[in-house]
């Protein structure tokens, strides 16, 4: 199930809560610091992006 949906300018992220099932602390851990390292990048970069959350605000 998608548990989240971001927009880093033309690419569409989608956060599924599968992605923890099976996997130990070490993997989340993993997992977690690649979303960081990946998001960190695109901001270093300028890029915009949009979340669900964000989408409608004025």
């Amino acid at each position: 199930m998608i548990v989240a949906e971001y927009k880093l300018g033309n690419t569409t992220i989608r956060i599924h809560d599968d992605a923890y099932k099976d996997k130990t602390k070490e993997d989340i851990e993993r997992i977690i610091k690649r979303i960081e390292e990946i998001g960190r990048r695109a901001l270093s970069r300028g890029e915009n992006y949009e979340t669900d959350s964000n989408r409608n605000r004025s």
